[in-house]
Order: structure tokens, then sequence, then C-alpha cells
């Protein structure tokens, strides 16, 4: 195919800019690209490498994380005339070879710190699960019929009314009482949020606190009695079953544990033996996925 002027247009001023090219061209390394999509707003890359597999590798400006742009341009996008796909967008100007090499250095620098930190969060993740499989051990031996525990999440709003974006994430989760079945009873959560100081407001909330999403991309039952359900302490019953990784890694963190007659449990040097088992039932688990 004989090569093709495509029109581009950028997202800040909708200034045209031109580029000859062919199908399965790939960008000129340098070239400034920018991606965008509902969770993310725009942001700038530099086309660093033809890259292998998917795309070419870009490295952002501002994050100076390395990603994948699109491989330039299919059959449909030269006949639709656009620059985009997925997101991805043309931008003016060509980094040179200086500003290429400095973003690529910045880029290695930054991800040998993001990799120590990460080490760092994993190793203490790992000892946090091996100290809650301890603390679940000897909490379920006093309750052998424990199916459940009911839980306090906390969620914090991660919502974005303009690009009709709602979500929310768990920055906490407090352990407030265990269950001998699996069945959701408004009534229990309720005597469970009792446990804590921070859901004790919970427990006479009024009906519609109860909330029943038992559908697709519902959020199953739980008490929750806030503005928005995308804020605020949110109580639900927890199988441990199928739960049972998570739920060590809040019994390993610090006050999580509010069950009444469970506030002296800990795993101590008198539990040593238990750790051990525990972390090798966990090792077990992790390795059988």
């Amino acid at each position: 195919m004989s090569a093709t002027i495509l029109q581009f247009k950028r997202k800040a001023d909708e200034v045209e800019v031109e580029l000859t090219l062919k199908v399965n061209d790939l960008w000129p390394i340098g070239t400034r690209v920018s991606y965008s999509d509902m969770k993310n707003p725009r942001q700038i890359a530099v086309v660093v490498s033809n890259g292998q597999g998917y795309g070419q590798e870009v490295i952002f400006t501002d994050t100076l994380h390395k990603g994948h742009c699109p491989v330039v341009l299919n059959d449909e996008h030269l006949m639709e005339g656009r620059g985009r796909r997925a997101g991805w967008c043309l931008e003016e100007g060509i980094a040179t070879q200086d500003e290429i090499n400095d973003l690529v250095a910045r880029h290695f620098e930054s991800d040998m710190v993001q990799n120590v930190s990460r080490q760092d969060i994993e190793e203490k993740l790992r000892e946090s699960r091996i100290k809650g499989e301890a603390i679940l051990s000897q909490l379920l031996e006093t309750r052998p019929n424990a199916k459940s525990i009911i839980v306090a999440e906390l969620h914090e709003d991660q919502s974005d009314s303009q690009t009709d974006y709602y979500a929310s994430r768990k920055v906490r989760v407090l352990v407030l009482a265990f269950s001998d079945h699996t069945r959701d009873v408004f009534s229990e959560m309720r005597k469970a949020a009792g446990n804590a100081l921070e859901t004790a407001y919970l427990v006479n909330a009024p009906k519609n606190a109860e909330h029943r999403e038992k559908y697709s991309m519902g959020r199953g039952y739980y008490l929750m009695d806030s503005a928005s359900t995308h804020s605020g302490w949110r109580v639900r019953k927890w199988e441990i079953e199928w739960k049972r990784n998570e739920i060590c890694e809040i019994l390993g963190g610090e006050n999580n544990l509010r069950v009444p007659t469970a506030s002296k449990v800990e795993a101590t040097p008198a539990t040593t033996s238990k750790i051990s088992a525990a972390a090798k039932a966990w090792a077990t688990r992790r390795a059988r996925g």
C-alpha cells in the first residue's frame, strides 16, 4: 500500500498533526504519544524501542513506568483516518536521543527502587500471614464448628462522577465475630458490629442499611449506613474456607481482632511450634494455588 497521510488530533487543544505512515509501520523512536481512559487522565509517553510481542515500548514521562503502545495502525485505522487505538493518541514533537537516554536511565533507577520496596512489602506480608495463621488456628481450637467470620470493611471512595466511574477500595478490615454457618443474617451482623467502637453505630442502624445485592455485579449482603455505598464501614460475612489467606493477613496485622473473648490471643514465642506448622500449611496452600 502506498504511503498514506493520516490526521491526528491532540486532546488538549484539537491541533491537527500530519504524519506519513503505511500499514504496519512502526512509530519512529522518540515519538510522543499519550494514553487516557475512564479511570486514568491523559498521560504523556515517549516511544523508546520497537519492543517485542504486542506494540512498541514506551516510558511515561510522569510516572516513569514502562508500557506498550500499539504498533502503527491497521487497515481499519487507515480507512477511518484515525491514529487512535484503545485510548492512545499521537502528540506533537519528537524526543531527542539525549532526552530518550535520560528517560530510560530514570526509568531503570525508579524500577530498582520499586523492586526493593516491593520485596520488603512481600516479606512483611508473608510474615503477617504466618503470624495470622497461628492466631487463627488458636481461635478455631475453641470454635471447631466455625465456618465463617463477620468482618467490618472500611471503604474509601475512588469514584469520578465526571467520567461516570464509580468504585471504592478497602483500606482496613476488622474481624468482629465467628459464625457456625454461612447464611447472611442481618441480626447477627448487627450484633457483631457492637464489638468495635468504629462500627457500634450499625447495631441500631435503620432498616435501609441492610443491603441485599446477591445478583450479577452486586456486592452481596452487607450492613452499611452511609450516604454513599462507596465510602464508610461495611459489615459482612466471609467464609473461612474461601478467604483464609486474606483472614490470616488481617489477623497478622495490628489491632484488627475485635472478637471480645479473643482479645489476648496472639502469636508469642510460646506458640513457636504452632507458627511453624502454620507456615508449613500456608506454604502448602500457596503451592496448590
